[in-house]
């Protein structure tokens, strides 16, 4: 026989299947009548079969409990209560939940379709439902065909396809299902609230938003009183418990018409939408607003409008008391470790709206960076530099990037981080740990009491584990540098240099960000194809300033590095003078407002070079040391500049013009300096890097763009300059020079190159000066000496000789003629010829001299010394020459005895090649006496030598009062000027600088134009000047003309050679010392073909450029290629001697 299932111990019907009770409705009696065994005890749901609408009585039958009993305690009907608003609650939160939760609209209408089923089992449940339907409909208030709306966990958590919440009643609202719903308590919060847990919450408890939407709705839904009496009772009791005068009176006034502040709950099913409703009365939903009162707001150093919540990641008690988003954020509560959720469609934890919020791993990188050097912690924020004890290499000082994403930077600035980190303020600190590190940080949030931060930790150490808020340590070996590390007031004109320097084995890149945004950016590497074992990628920020840098590899781990950027006050104004010479070039500056001038230098304190790491220091027999990026430091010198330069450093003006570039290097293809070249600063001076090449004679070389890309760098350090030393460089001024002999096209070319270059990277108020080479070292011996009745000024360059001819502080006329020091050490009238006698002798004798006196004798420094020996440019014997000059000031022979590699000294103790040097000096001497007599000058009481050249002059003697002798001696006797006045020769003493006297001259000298002084330009025979209207191709035919140059020429060499020893008998050996063999080998080459020198020579101007006018004196020409044979003759015979 079936088993009976009744609410009540009475009744003997016996019935299958369900059935109609006399007994029904039910009603307070029969309730009472039903036994509980369990009493009302809270451990296990009260469940009834009878009706399958019992849930709906449960929840009545509670609240009606409730309202006997008192609004809290830990009953049954507690617990129903709790759970029936835990579902209204998440209905009201549906917009904040609908991720996890779904609504599932069930109407009676498909009672009919059920009932009228072909299957048996489906009619019967249609049937079934019909019966109750009809049966409850007074009790439950089914009289109106109104949906039935139920709550769906579909979460991640869900253990069925259907793991029902509950639904709406027409009894109570809401009611709550029997299933076991306690794991949703940690999948959802309303505050401090979780639903379905064992601390069961009256409404008066819980968001006074969802309690108002109660009392809106028993306003709103007509008849509730009567409809819902228990329901209505509890909302009077929780109106008494409301401890708020200010909210209660507000619930007091509640009409029903505040529904319109309220949402609707909109959902879709089958196709259809619809909204959540009870008797025609949508079911409240909270509008959702942007949570704007939380004391986890973050509170950013920068101007931004969003300002996201900032969440703890593990349950503690200092955030307890924290506003959240409707209530106290608890001990518990706390945020993911990582959010995969992109900002704009994350869900606050625990309350679920969509609202950004911020974790640990939204501010700290998945791995920290270590790095084996020191930081510069002068120039670069310091998170800390530690001295590893548990590695391999014991005490190895090491440095940890900063560890921070983008989404730091996006609220707060990078120079925040400068400041020491302190409890309860914005900071970031690592510490070390064994086998690693844990970084600190502390963001600053609107707060509660004295607690003000959200405080982040994570422990780095091996492999990455963010599951467990575990971060990796990942190793970079590499320096870098930013130049210059000075903000720049003008942003639109920012000019930044960044280089990387690793092993070509690592992949290191560098991005540039301000705030947060990254930066465009140009980038270059010069050597990724040689053998060299390091590489540097430089990078060029431009036209806007940037705050940090972001260094990663390959695999995209990264680290930051905050630079500590200077700024620029823009008080102080300069004045530069910039002579670039054929051979040398040098800078020289005054700042305004002070009578000094100074050499273009630069130390610690205005280094446009800012590494990031420095070496660190170790102690040897008692000595101090530099340790590590021996190798990265060395890249940075030959590729971008000296860290120091200047009287401290082995680099320094004079320096030779030469343009350093990359095998790849491209003249005129838009280039950006120090990219694929540079201005080399330590030609001759540092061995040369395979993966470059070196661009001399830049002055004439017919493509400017190797000039201008020259130009550019020298630019970049003035502009740093200016910029490191609280400059305003619209206040800044530049003077540079130009031999008087250069063709007009070509000043204009270089006036063009200057100005267009001044405004790219100075000013673009104003423009350049120029002064030609001749008259600028006037300016400055006006100054310096006392005594200027009639002067000389004699600039001696690599390619050109500049002069000028004053009296009373006042130029009369200058000159300028392409005849200068190289034209001693190179054949300059067969540019393809690579030797030289003078070159090709002293390269071996010196070499042997370094082998001889090595102290070290192990063969290395030789080696060291020949590598630099067979540089490709060092096969010019110009620029051998120039190296053989430099080896005095060589790092790598500082030990070695200074009279064995100085050049120059022994040139002076030689006798056999002296003849060429005085050839050389007498011819110039011949030249300017030859002017003196046509322009009918007083001789000068003083010669000024200025210009690197000139310093070859005391190969020919050292005694200046000689040297002065000579001098006048030739001029009186070439002139037929008489005086009484004694010479005196001055800029070639040991502590003058002849380089420097040209830019020195450039800023005393108050204006000047390309025109400034008049121009004397004579004709070899001194008989006129010369027709600078006369092309040098008419010349090359004008037989007249050509022979008069060579006779000219006869005329000089008949004078040095024969009438001064013979006639005048003056005695080069007794004065200077001269082989006789020398003196007959010299004359024997007079003889040779004068004529074919000159033509060879006015052939060579053509080929630079075929319409040449004629702009100098044809007088030199032919001397250069008798020089240069006398030199072989001698070298020749020197050997055959050997």
């Amino acid at each position: 026989m079936s088993k009976i299932f009744r609410l009540f111990k009475e009744g003997a019907e016996t019935f299958e299947d369900w059935h109609s009770s006399s007994a029904f409705p039910y009603n307070s009696t029969h309730l009472q009548e039903i036994s509980d065994p369990e009493g009302d005890n809270s451990r296990n749901e009260i469940t009834s079969i009878p009706s399958p609408f019992a849930r709906i009585d449960i929840a009545k039958h509670a609240f009606d409990e409730v309202n006997k009993q008192g609004m809290e305690g830990t009953t049954i009907y507690h617990k129903t209560v709790s759970d029936v608003l835990d579902v209204g609650e998440i209905f009201f939160n549906y917009d904040k939940l609908s991720d996890i939760v779904e609504i599932i609209q069930w109407n009676p209408s498909r009672i009919q379709q059920l009932s009228s089923s072909a299957s048996k089992g489906k009619r019967f449940l249609g049937e079934a439902l019909e019966t109750y339907l009809t049966s409850d409909k007074g009790t439950y208030n089914f009289d109106d065909k109104q949906s039935i709306y139920i709550l769906n966990y579909k979460g991640k958590k869900a253990r069925h396809t259907l793991d029902i919440i509950g639904a709406t009643s027409p009894a109570t609202l809401f009611f709550s299902s029997a299933n076991d719903l306690s794991y949703l308590a940690n999948e959802i919060s309303f505050g401090t609230d979780h639903p379905f847990d064992k601390d069961y919450c009256p409404l008066f408890k819980r968001d006074f938003e969802y309690v108002k939407a109660w009392f809106v709705l028993r306003k709103a839904i007509p008849n509730f009183a009567s409809r819902m009496p228990e329901v209505s009772k509890y909302l009077d009791n929780t109106l008494a418990k409301i401890a708020d005068n200010d909210q209660r009176a507000e619930l007091i006034r509640i009409n029903g018409s505040e529904t319109s502040q309220y949402g609707t709950i909109n959902t879709t099913g089958n196709g259809q939408s619809f909204i959540v409703e009870v008797f025609g009365q949508a079911i409240l939903g909270k509008v959702i607003k942007p949570v704007d009162n939380s004391d986890f707001t973050i509170v950013p150093t920068t101007e931004i409008a969003e300002r996201p919540l900032v969440l703890p990641v593990e349950g503690s008690n200092i955030y307890k008391d924290f506003l959240y988003t409707q209530g106290a954020f608890g001990t518990e509560a706390h945020a993911p470790y990582v959010e995969n959720n992109p900002c704009g469609k994350r869900k606050l934890p625990y309350d679920g709206r969509t609202q950004d919020y911020l974790t640990i791993s939204d501010f700290l990188e998945d791995y920290i960076i270590r790095v084996p050097h020191k930081l510069n912690s002068e120039h670069y924020v310091n998170a800390m530099t530690f001295t590893e004890t548990d590695n391999a290499a014991q005490g190895q000082e090491v440095t940890y990037l900063i560890p921070l994403k983008p989404k730091f930077f996006e609220f707060f600035r990078a120079e925040d981080l400068q400041n020491d980190f302190q409890d309860n303020k914005l900071g970031l600190k690592i510490d070390q740990l064994t086998g690693g590190v844990v970084v600190t940080l502390q963001i600053p949030v609107k707060g509660h009491a004295r607690q003000k931060v959200v405080t982040y930790q994570r422990r780095y150490a091996g492999n990455a584990d963010l599951t467990n808020n575990k971060g990796g340590i990942e190793t970079f070996d590499f320096d870098s540098f930013v130049m210059p590390l000075v903000r720049d007031n003008d942003e639109s004109r920012a000019f930044y240099t960044i280089g990387c320097i690793s092993v070509k084995s690592r992949d290191y890149n560098l991005k540039f960000f301000k705030g947060n945004k990254a930066i465009d950016c140009s980038s270059d590497c010069r050597n990724l194809n040689s053998s060299e074992e390091y590489k540097s990628t430089t990078y060029t920020v431009s036209g806007t300033n940037f705050d940090y840098i972001a260094v990663s590899n390959e695999d995209g781990i990264c680290g930051v590095i905050v630079p500590k950027f200077k700024q620029n006050l823009g008080t102080s104004a300069f004045h530069f003078s910039i002579d670039v010479g054929t051979s040398n070039t040098h800078i020289a500056y005054q700042k305004q407002g002070s009578a000094k001038i100074e050499d273009f230098h630069y130390d610690n304190g205005d280094s446009p070079i800012s590494t990031v790491f420095v070496p660190t220091k170790r102690i040897v027999a008692g000595k101090e040391w530099p340790a590590g990026l021996a190798q990265e430091e060395g890249l940075i010198e030959a590729d971008y500049l000296p860290v120091i330069f200047g009287e401290k450093s082995i680099y320094g003006f004079p320096t030779r013009t030469d343009l350093s570039c990359a095998h790849s290097y491209r003249p005129g293809a838009n280039n950006i300096p120090f990219g694929l070249f540079n201005a080399s600063m330590t030609y001759d001076k540092l061995n040369k890097k395979d993966y470059n090449d070196d661009k001399t004679n830049i002055k004439w070389e017919s493509d400017a763009n190797l000039l201008r890309d020259y130009i550019s760098c020298l630019l970049l350090m003035v502009r740093n300059k200016v910029l490191l030393n609280d400059g305003n460089l619209s206040k800044t001024t530049i003077t540079w020079f130009f031999p008087t002999s250069m063709p007009i096209k070509r000043k204009n070319l270089l006036k063009q190159v200057w100005d267009e270059l001044f405004k790219r990277y100075i000013t673009d108020n104003g423009t350049t000066n120029s002064l030609t080479e001749s008259s600028a070292p006037v300016y400055y011996l006006f100054k310096s000496q006392a005594a200027t009745t009639n002067m000389i000024s004699i600039d001696i360059g690599g390619g050109t000789t500049d002069m000028a001819f004053a009296k009373q502080n006042k130029i009369l006329s200058v000159s300028s003629f392409r005849f200068a020091s190289n034209a001693l050490f190179e054949n300059q009238l067969a540019p393809d010829n690579l030797n030289n006698g003078i070159v090709d002798y002293f390269k071996n004798v010196i070499l042997q001299n370094i082998e001889k006196n090595d102290p070290d004798g192990d063969g290395q420094l030789l080696n060291d010394i020949s590598k630099m020996y067979e540089e490709d440019s060092h096969s010019n014997p110009a620029n051998m020459a120039s190296f053989l000059f430099s080896l005095k000031d060589n790092s790598m022979l500082k030990d070695l005895n200074k009279d064995v590699i100085d050049f120059n000294e022994i040139l002076n103790k030689n006798e056999d090649f002296k003849i060429v040097f005085i050839l050389f000096y007498t011819a110039i001497l011949y030249h300017v006496a030859k002017i003196i007599k046509y322009k009918d000058y007083e001789l000068p009481n003083i010669i000024s030598f200025s210009g690197n050249g000139s310093r070859l002059l005391k190969v020919i003697t050292t005694n200046m009062e000689d040297l002065a002798d000579y001098s006048l001696m030739v001029l009186k006797d070439i002139s037929g000027k008489t005086t009484t006045n004694k010479l005196k020769i001055v800029g070639l003493g040991s502590n003058d600088n002849p380089k420097a006297v040209t830019c020195y001259g450039g800023l005393k000298a108050q204006e000047s134009t390309l025109d400034s002084d008049p121009e004397v330009s004579l004709r070899s025979d001194g008989l006129a000047e010369v027709d600078k209207e006369k092309g040098m191709e008419e010349v090359l035919h004008d037989e007249n003309y050509l022979q008069m140059v060579v006779d000219g020429v006869k005329d000089f060499f008949k004078y040095a050679l024969h009438d001064l020893p013979s006639i005048h008998k003056y005695n080069y050996d007794d004065h200077f010392g001269v082989t006789p063999q020398s003196l007959r080998i010299a004359r024997s080459c007079v003889n040779g073909d004068i004529r074919a020198y000159l033509e060879k020579g006015i052939s060579l101007h053509l080929t630079e450029d075929s319409e040449e006018k004629l702009s100098q004196t044809m007088f030199f020409l032919p001397i250069k290629g008798v020089l240069d044979d006398i030199s072989t003759s001698i070298a020749e015979s020197l050997n055959e001697i050997q």
